[in-house]
């Protein structure tokens, strides 16, 4: 992979928090998502979060990206919640830096509502599971053969 000589040639050179070193590790990242490769990508992304956490401090846009991307694996990985939590870390940073009615504020706020709502239907269909696992069982003062 081009993306891992260009990681290791940059980290040489500039060291591991330098800012041209976190967009090669998003690449990484987001190529490793696609693949399905989840675990590697969530540390790939930790990484990220961190080079833009030193360069930017943690209420800059930059790093509410870094918390798309971690949520975004979390939701890949079907831990709705905790992609959610890393949504709203993304959200809070937007809104206040962005303002309430700009793209990236109302694109994370969507994107939480959407998991909100898999969130309430994976409840609601293990509650149905649950319903429908115990109507067929035979309650033991019940016996099959009576009429």
């Amino acid at each position: 992979m081009f993306y891992r000589e260009a990681l290791r040639l940059n980290r040489d050179a500039y060291g591991l928090h330098h800012p041209d070193v976190a967009p090669i590790l998003k690449s990484i990242g987001t190529i490793l998502t696609k693949k399905g490769e989840y675990k590697e990508a969530y540390e790939v992304f930790r990484d990220v979060l961190s080079i833009k956490c030193t360069i930017h401090g943690t209420g800059h846009p930059e790093v509410a990206s870094a918390y798309k991307s971690l949520g975004n694996v979390h939701y890949k990985m079907g831990e709705l919640a905790d992609a959610e939590r890393q949504y709203r870390h993304a959200l809070t940073i937007y809104r206040r830096t962005r303002g309430e009615e700009h793209r990236d504020t109302v694109a994370a706020q969507t994107t939480i509502e959407h998991i909100r709502y898999w969130m309430r239907e994976r409840g609601l269909k293990k509650m149905e599971e649950r319903h429908s696992q115990s109507s067929r069982r035979v309650r033991p003062d019940e016996d099959e053969r009576s009429c």
